[in-house]
């Protein structure tokens, strides 16, 4: 018997359980959903966008009992629980979905891209993980990833990657960077550099030359200072959208397709004047002669 207690014991030391304060999950899914909501709202509402945020989420809040310091609070304790959040996260987004079908709302980039299949002229080539947690801790502040070319990779291809982005400070500035390259065969690169949106859908775009192209990759940073604090940066519905260009390229013929010097068209002679094709598409009439005005000098008297 004393066995049986011992273990039972040892099971429950083993799970944590939640501090006082923070929210139980079904609390903080019903806040979550409504949080998300009232900041798309704020998006949608013109102008001072950022101080309508601020308001509609403080709305949120005080709706539903709960303060600033006790919403962070939860989310710093639930980030390092991240397969509770990850579930919470995925419960917000069902209901989200529903409720945008319901009303017959667009959905957003985020989410649209992500339906997409791995072939086609417009695909979402994507192979990286879903859901990634950014900490300033225990160097684990960057994503990475990298995508080899092969032959469904074409010249000036264009490639837009989407996410979500949701910072989970205390306190602090959030900042984070993201990096979007395209090398080519010659091993030249472009290159697009953005800074992240504060919890926001979150899209960057690269064309590339008109050249073979040799790899895709890129990274997310988390930038912050040394700091006592948890910081963490949430990155969520992951897509890379692969486009190809729709229009023909203009690309130069081969060097075994140019004509040589004896195949090339015979010049006009040098006193003879080449027109632009243009000017060939129509005969030019003649111009008919006026009969000549006698002058008074040339009648005879």
């Amino acid at each position: 018997m004393w066995i049986f207690m011992a273990l039972l014991m040892l099971c429950t030391s083993c799970k944590e359980r939640r501090p006082n304060g923070v929210l139980r999950p079904g609390k903080l899914q019903n806040l979550l959903y409504d949080y998300h909501v009232a900041r798309t709202i704020a998006m949608q509402s013109g102008d001072s966008v950022d101080f309508r945020r601020f308001q509609y989420t403080t709305t949120v809040l005080s709706r539903h009992g709960v303060t600033q310091q006790q919403f962070d609070s939860t989310m710093l304790w639930y980030a390092r629980h991240t397969d509770q959040l990850y579930s919470i996260y995925q419960n917000v987004e069902r209901r989200i979905q529903k409720e945008a079908r319901l009303l017959g709302t667009n959905r957003t980039a985020t989410n649209v891209y992500a339906d997409l299949s791995s072939e086609g002229d417009t695909a979402n080539i994507w192979n990286g993980p879903q859901f990634v947690l950014l900490s300033v801790k225990d160097a684990n502040n960057r994503l990475t990833f990298h995508l080899n070319a092969d032959s469904t990779f074409l010249p000036g291809d264009r490639f837009l990657w989407n996410y979500h982005t949701f910072f989970i400070y205390p306190s602090g500035q959030k900042d984070g960077v993201a990096v979007l390259t395209v090398r080519y065969d010659n091993d030249s690169v472009s290159t697009r550099l953005a800074r992240l949106p504060v919890n926001d859908d979150f899209s960057m775009e690269l064309t590339a030359a008109v050249r073979p192209l040799k790899s895709v990759s890129g990274f997310v940073y988390l930038h912050s200072g040394w700091t006592k604090e948890e910081r963490l940066l949430m990155l969520n519905h992951f897509s890379l959208v692969r486009f190809h260009r729709q229009e023909p390229l203009n690309l130069p013929r081969p060097a075994a397709e140019v004509p040589s010097e004896l195949e090339r068209p015979l010049l006009h002679d040098s006193d003879s004047i080449a027109l632009p094709p243009q000017m060939h598409h129509a005969p030019v009439p003649m111009m008919k002669k006026s009969p000549r005005k006698l002058l008074p000098a040339d009648r005879k008297e």
